[in-house]
């Protein structure tokens, strides 16, 4: 399935923010993903899975690597370009609700 422009939902938004500043595995990207909500959001790993499968369906995130390490696989995943794009889109219309909350205006700022 090819990407659209649909905004990110807040979930994928994170895990995307998560992988931002390196690849991760599932476990280490859950614990990021808590980090950057600053303890605030805790992530289910199935609801971190599933968003993971979504990103992937829609290219926004690619699987890197398979590692075994103590006999579990730990799958990489890193974010694409599209991926990039779509959080730099999120972060502008984060920005413009915040303006419109600001102002009190009602109108989405540009």
């Amino acid at each position: 399935m090819a990407t659209s422009n649909r905004q990110l939902t807040d979930t994928e938004y994170l895990v995307l923010q998560g992988l931002a500043a390196k690849p991760l595995h599932g476990y280490a990207l859950k614990k990021a993903v808590e980090e950057l909500a600053s303890g605030e959001i805790e992530i289910s790993l199935a609801t971190m899975y599933d968003t993971l499968h979504r990103l992937l369906d829609t290219k926004l995130v690619q699987r890197l690597a398979d590692e075994e390490r103590e006999g579990r696989l730990l799958r990489t995943y890193e974010v694409t370009a599209l991926g990039e794009a779509a959080v730099a889109a999120k972060r502008i219309l984060l920005r413009r609700m915040l303006n419109i909350r600001a102002t009190g205006t009602g109108r989405i700022a540009t």
